[in-house]
């Protein structure tokens, strides 16, 4: 949770309403991570670990990291045989929890909770979430990415220890979670209208996540800069015979010739921004920093 105090108690209260359906069962404990929020929601998060301590633990990060730092550590303090990662704006029902746990009884080590519909979003977050997946799978190559996914997912104690032993710095949690295999199931749902307040994930944040995302499955991009070669020396070719036979004709020809320069000369800007990112993202592991710090750690009480 960033910034989220209006959030806090109502999602505490939702995730124990959908929780009481199994709770003969199962024993549970909610973690909530508190990223370096500068509002009150800190306080809001000690006032509903005060009226439930058996349940409620809080992960208190030193700053600010973003969602994947705030991710990871929970991920780090997670003791239970399944963990379940989501958001805190109940656009992700918990009910929807009780579904993933049935499909982790039925032999599943990760279940994937797959957004059937989106009718809460603006047309261009379903826009840019369908072109962002659709290119995401076409270069995973040989990992199951599962389109329209998110951090929403359940994984076993099994596959959450083979997740954690991955040596990356700056991980995306829903890119990385495919490469440790095991069994997957799926379980499709209607994604809710934020419950209150606003996105604190705007478009400044989400190109940044998505060239994160593509960079850290796959080297795909990297590669697909060679064709530019032998496509750069065919219209090369092209347009020196088109010159040649064109002379009654010189502007067109250079017209033409000066729009192909333009193309491709945002084409080779493009190979490069591609190389800086990747030299970025080698840069952030070489420097080996842990993703997040946290400065307070506050378990349940039969943890204790």
């Amino acid at each position: 949770m960033y910034n989220e105090e209006q959030l806090v108690h109502d999602y505490c209260a939702h995730v124990k309403s959908a929780m009481n359906a199994i709770h003969d069962s199962y024993d549970y404990e909610i973690l909530l991570v508190n990223d370096g929020s500068a509002d009150r929601t800190l306080q809001r998060m000690s006032e509903a670990r005060e009226a439930d301590p058996e349940h409620i633990a809080i992960v208190n990060l030193s700053r600010n990291f973003g969602l994947e730092g705030a991710v990871w550590a929970g991920l780090l303090r997670a003791e239970g045989d399944a963990v379940v990662v989501m958001d805190a704006d109940l656009q992700d029902p918990p009910t929807v929890i009780i579904q993933l746990i049935e499909a982790w009884e039925g032999g599943a080590d990760i279940v994937h909770a797959v957004r059937a519909e989106r009718r809460h979003d603006s047309f261009f977050k379903r826009l840019s979430a369908s072109v962002f997946y659709r290119v995401l799978k076409s270069m995973s190559g040989k990992l199951a990415v599962q389109p329209e996914t998110a951090n929403f997912k359940l994984l076993s104690r099994n596959a959450l220890t083979e997740l954690l032993k991955l040596p990356e710095c700056n991980p995306t949690f829903r890119s990385v979670v495919p490469f440790v295999g095991f069994k997957t199931a799926a379980i499709e749902y209607g994604r809710d209208k934020r419950f209150s307040g606003s996105t604190k994930y705007g478009l400044r944040n989400m190109i940044p996540y998505a060239l994160n995302s593509l960079t850290c499955v796959s080297v795909a991009p990297l590669r697909m800069i060679f064709w530019l070669i032998p496509i750069s020396a065919l219209a090369t070719i092209f347009f020196l015979l088109l010159f040649l036979i064109s002379s009654q004709d010189v502007w067109r020809t250079a017209f033409l010739m000066a729009v192909f320069i333009s193309a491709f000369s945002t084409l080779f800007s493009f190979a490069l921004s591609l190389i800086a990112e990747y030299t970025a993202q080698i840069m952030t592991e070489v420097k080996a920093r842990p993703i997040s710090i946290v400065s307070e750690f506050i378990p349940t009480d039969r943890n204790n």
